[in-house]
């Protein structure tokens, strides 16, 4: 995965990428900068053959430009121009005319450089041209300005990045926010779950403990998954094992022993009123699993 190297058109590092490709490798167009790990380096575009290709370099401190010897062909490249073709069309404008204007004083106005009249009126009728019209070179600065500005690329500037960019905070916000609220949730509900827990626990002991008829065999396994069982679990459960114990409610127990008959007939359940009703239902439970 590349990363685009934001640069800014027209600057020196385009324009010395541009002077390297025109001498070099003629025939390509300057598509792109990117970076992968450390390393800096160029797309370019062969429009004839639809090819790209890539051309490492460095910058030094100086930001001196040093490009790699050879360039290499990008096989599986696909990514969107980083550069509009306008941008680059301008840019060329601007510097073939600069060229052309370098190459010109370097020939020179005379030349015949024994002639010094022809020189000294050459010289002063320029300079009495830039005298006579100060406003058309005005004008043509201004041009200048406007290219070079048109020219210039920096995805900071783009509305469209702007945009996402407020968006990316907003949801970075609202995610922040939600995290912090459910995290205060968990916190206050934690105390609330504990005491639910505590509460079944006790709930769960007592009915245990209101099968004192059974041994504490009888009752090893829902001792053992209290946690596992709910109360009704462990209600028909204990009822089941009564049943099949044909246990007798004939208590001598001194605690008890004031209080009602707990002797059943369990061969016939109908011809004895005293039974409980819970008695009576674990009773068809046990039928059932007969």
């Amino acid at each position: 995965m590349f990363t685009t190297y934001a640069v800014t058109v027209g600057d020196s590092l385009w324009t010395d990428l541009y002077n390297y490709v025109e001498t070099a490798v003629p025939g390509q167009q300057i598509y792109g900068f990117y970076t992968e790990g450390d390393q800096k380096f160029a797309v370019l575009h062969n429009v004839e053959d639809n090819k790209f290709y890539r051309l490492n370099f460095s910058l030094s401190e100086n930001n001196e430009f040093s490009p790699a010897e050879e360039v290499s062909e990008l096989t599986d490249f696909s990514s969107e121009a980083q550069f509009k073709a306008e941008d680059i069309e301008a840019f060329e404008t601007e510097y073939k005319k600069k060229k052309e204007e370098e190459d010109k004083k370097g020939e020179g106005d005379n030349p015949n450089p024994d002639d010094k009249s022809e020189g000294k009126d050459s010289g002063e009728e320029d300079k009495k041209d830039e005298e006579e019209d100060p406003e058309e070179d005005s004008d043509d600065d201004e041009d200048d300005k406007k290219k070079k500005k048109k020219g210039q690329f920096s995805l900071e500037d783009s509305a469209e990045y702007q945009e996402l960019l407020t968006k990316f905070n907003k949801l970075e916000a609202d995610y922040t926010q939600l995290k912090a609220d459910y995290d205060t949730l968990t916190s206050e509900m934690e105390p609330l779950k504990q005491f639910k827990l505590e509460t079944e626990r006790k709930d769960k002991e007592a009915m245990i403990n209101s099968f004192y008829m059974l041994s504490d065999d009888d009752k090893a396994d829902v001792v053992k998954n209290i946690d596992t069982y709910s109360l009704d679990d462990i209600e028909a459960k204990l009822s089941v094992i009564c049943v099949r114990n044909k246990v007798s409610f004939d208590l001598e127990d001194d605690k008890h022993k004031d209080g009602p008959s707990m002797t059943f007939n369990f061969d016939d359940p109908s011809k004895d009123a005293t039974i409980p009703a819970w008695v009576k239902a674990a009773m068809e439970v046990a039928k059932d699993m007969n």
